[in-house]
């Protein structure tokens, strides 16, 4: 069920998103395990973020939602791998790159809850 949400405050080029969506699922399947049957990602620019005293220094906020929950070792490791990834595709520097964990323990498909 891992979902992955990425915004920016400034305007991606769709092939921008369509590689920050594809290789954020690629560090999801290969480095994490997860399987791409339940992936999802959501690649969103434009957005108004602040982080330390400014809106308009260009930043990205990445969130995972996973099943349950995710270890230390492999929260490390998306960490890592995802802000070289918004890093190599942005101008954003990894210091205005922020990256939160959400465990789920109920989500819904289909019209079904799953447990």
């Amino acid at each position: 069920m891992p979902q992955i949400s990425i915004k920016t405050n400034f305007p991606l080029t769709d092939l921008q998103k369509d590689k920050l969506t594809k290789d954020s699922a690629d560090i999801l399947i290969n480095e994490l395990g997860k399987r791409d049957k339940w992936l999802s990602a959501v690649v969103e620019d434009n957005a108004h973020i602040y982080l330390r005293g400014s809106h308009s220094e260009h930043t990205a906020v990445v969130t995972l939602m996973v099943y349950k929950e995710i270890s230390s070792e492999s929260a490390e490791i998306f960490t890592n791998s995802m802000t070289e990834l918004i890093t190599a595709e942005t101008d954003i520097p990894s210091d205005r790159v922020i990256i939160t964990f959400i465990p789920v323990n109920q989500w819904g498909l289909g019209g079904k809850l799953t447990e």
